[in-house]
């Protein structure tokens, strides 16, 4: 294992002044999550890690307990210790929603193999990890914001750091499978999500923009035309999509055509990621349908 690299992935995934950067997001998200639950729910969430971007001490009033879901301990125990939650009202579960092998991939970037030879690792990965039964957390009502972007991210950062000995259509091949293996986490996570708990919140990253001016004046523009629902006028601007949020979204989308699940209500926030990086996150509060009628 390349220590120096995990080193730089770790790091790029720790927002050192997240708390405080994300003060007014994290304000709007749990104002959000606050109004659709009901007195006195058990509340999940998934992809929990720190808890930045929710304030878990103001969902105390109205939630009987909160359950923490994600493969980062110790980011959970952070979570608790930084909103001072009672033990008896909180529950952690650690679990990875998407168990593709890291180290695997990374072995086969460090012999650098062909693209073939790594395509064909991940499709036999996908295959192995979608068959794969998550495990059952009961809960009344489940909060799912962000973590679609995140299921392959790793993958993603290891071949951009290591993708030197591989030429423009080669990285358009691995972008392509990428892109494939998100659309599965995804049609994943909604399946295991969808068919346990019939009231949530669902939230991605609609489209990011930079920080130069021109950007973040764009990513107020895209945030009105979608909040006053003129949709049609987006077309005009460009912007960038963001991999396993537009996934998340198609999957929602197919859903909701098939009458599997209806949207209670919207919201379209600003997140100011980092100094450089802003993202729009579209969050609905949704109903499911396929809740199994015994449960």
């Amino acid at each position: 294992m390349d220590i120096e690299l995990w080193k730089r992935l770790e790091n790029s995934t720790k927002i050192r002044d997240a708390n405080s950067r994300w003060t007014l997001y994290r304000e709007q998200v749990t104002e959000y999550i606050i109004e659709e639950i009901e007195i006195g729910d058990t509340v999940l969430i998934l992809g929990a890690g720190a808890c930045n971007d929710i304030d878990l001490s103001k969902l105390l009033p109205y939630a009987k307990k909160i359950i923490l879901a994600d493969r980062d301990l110790q980011g959970m125990k952070q979570a608790v210790q930084q909103y001072r939650i009672p033990k008896e009202r909180i529950q952690l579960v650690q679990i990875d929603f998407w168990k593709i092998s890291a180290c695997g991939f990374e072995e086969k970037l460090k012999q650098a193999v062909t693209i073939e030879e790594l395509i064909s690792f991940l499709k036999e990965e996908t295959d192995r990890v979608t068959k794969e039964q998550l495990i059952a957390i009961q809960a009344d009502f489940v909060v799912n914001i962000g973590l679609y972007s995140q299921l392959n991210a790793i993958l993603a950062g290891l071949f951009y750091l290591k993708r030197d000995p591989y030429g423009i259509s080669e990285r358009e091949k691995m972008s392509k499978m990428l892109s494939y293996m998100n659309q599965e986490a995804v049609q994943k996570v909604n399946n295991w999500m969808l068919k346990q708990y019939r009231r949530g919140i669902v939230g991605y990253e609609y489209a990011v923009f930079g920080a130069e001016e021109e950007e973040k004046q764009r990513c107020k523009q895209v945030q009105f035309l979608l909040q006053t629902g003129q949709v049609e006028l987006l077309k005009e601007i460009p912007i960038a999509r963001v991999e396993g949020g537009w996934q998340g979204e198609s999957d929602l989308a197919r859903r909701y055509r098939e009458g599997s699940i209806a949207f209670r209500s919207n919201r379209y926030f600003i997140w100011n990621f980092l100094p450089e990086k802003s993202y729009i996150m579209q969050c609905y509060a949704i109903v499911s349908e396929e809740v199994s009628s015994c449960e």
